[in-house]
């Protein structure tokens, strides 16, 4: 391990899971690196990436400004526009971005610079630099599905998610940063649409499988409407291992399941003592929200992923 006290954690995924994630971790770790999505084509994000032909910065800024402390800037990143002005729905945070982005032609960059801005605990990097990601989606029955909004809402179920292009290649930050990691995280996650696609790209297979860290996949704690709909424990991780070809050493089970109101419309994802691949450890572990039971409890689960990363612990609980 490169520091003990500080361990280099790389955690990848997107949306609001790996958001809340870090704002549980950055106390734990003065050496966080999360690594975000590109593909996604809705809202604010999408329309900044078809209006300036940048990648889309809003996984990006929900990670940075989770990292930052409490200020005025944190929350001028997240202040959204009302809909009685042009700018509706965008948030001023990733209009700062893409104005970074356009002086210095890096997105890498300017989430560089925001960082310093927003005084975060940590680095995110996109998963890659470019801006013509499109997500591709088939259901069992073989429909064909173009984009991450198409793909998240298919009220039938998904049978594999791809790239297109297919050749596009993983940052050579972020493979550095897996090369360098005393621990792996996988989201969580919307599971096709936010976690999945990053490990799509060319070279993150390769780089996971060679590094000697821990492979920790924090399974969600509820299913989402459409996109995981009845899907169980075993098959968010099957599913994920298959499409990604990734091997985790780890995952993490929410054990404290509760039945979810009906008119939410998701489930929870109950906990199972084993898979069908034996030598994954699974960690049984109360991570819930109690005030929000389709989201984990941040610092529950920094706990449960801090123990994983300083003991690297082989146990099946």
């Amino acid at each position: 391990m490169n520091d003990p006290v500080n361990p280099n954690i790389v955690a990848i995924g997107g949306g609001t899971g790996l958001s809340n994630l870090l704002m549980g971790l950055k106390y734990w770790t003065k050496n966080l690196t999360a690594v975000v999505t590109v593909s996604d084509d809705g809202g604010s994000s999408g329309r900044l990436r078809k209006d300036l032909g940048i990648p889309p910065p809003g996984d990006a800024r929900n990670c940075l400004t989770a990292l930052s402390p409490d200020s005025y800037t944190k929350h001028l990143f997240q202040y959204q526009f009302d809909e009685d002005t042009s700018l509706y729905g965008h948030r001023l945070g990733n209009l700062i971005l893409a104005a970074i982005q356009q002086s210095t032609g890096n997105f890498e960059k300017s989430l560089e610079i925001s960082a310093t801005l927003l005084n975060s605990a940590g680095s995110v990097l996109p998963v890659s630099n470019r801006s013509d990601i499109v997500l591709m989606g088939r259901t069992v029955s073989g429909d064909i599905l173009v984009g991450e909004s198409v793909v998240g809402n298919s009220s039938e179920k998904l049978e594999d998610v791809w790239i297109e292009p297919k050749s596009a290649e993983a940052s050579t930050s972020v493979l550095a940063a897996i090369e360098k990691a005393d621990l792996l995280v996988f989201g969580p996650g919307s599971l096709y649409t936010s976690v999945i696609p990053n490990f799509l790209f060319s070279g993150m297979d390769a780089a996971i499988a060679k590094s000697k860290a821990p492979k920790l996949f924090v399974c969600n704690v509820a299913t989402e409407l459409y996109e995981t709909d009845g899907l169980s424990a075993q098959d968010h991780v099957r599913i994920f291992q298959a499409i990604a070809n990734v091997k985790c050493s780890h995952v993490i089970l929410n054990s404290n399941c509760r039945d979810i109101p009906e008119k939410v419309g998701q489930q929870c994802i109950y906990p199972e003592a084993s898979l069908d691949d034996p030598s994954v450890n699974i960690l049984l572990k109360d991570v819930i929200n109690e005030d929000d039971r389709v989201m984990h409890d941040a610092n529950k689960l920094a706990r449960e992923i801090m123990d994983v990363t300083l003991t690297r612990n082989t146990t099946v609980h």
